[in-house]
């Protein structure tokens, strides 16, 4: 509320659950989760979908593209994982 109360004319929000990172950086807690969590999605259901984790390089590039789509669908916007899916479908 604070962001889009800056009065921005496109406020764009991106909320990954779990950001999948090639390397790890922060010791074994990391190495579990990065390799365990790509193989949670089926669990991940409905609202849980939410919380699917995506590849870093993913996460840059639906950014990248929603950022090119220019002013089109002006106001604020809170992408969460299905949105991504849905970006880099289009890309």
């Amino acid at each position: 509320q604070r962001v889009q109360a800056l009065g921005f004319p496109r406020v764009r929000i991106f909320r990954p659950s779990m950001i999948l990172t090639p390397n790890n950086r922060y010791g074994m807690s990391q190495a579990i989760t990065l390799a365990v969590w790509p193989h949670l999605g089926w669990a991940l259901r409905g609202s849980l979908r939410a919380a699917r984790g995506i590849r870093v390089e993913d996460l840059g590039r639906a950014i990248a593209l929603d950022a090119a789509r220019g002013q089109s669908g002006d106001g604020a916007r809170v992408y969460t994982w299905d949105d991504f899916q849905e970006i880099l479908r289009a890309g």
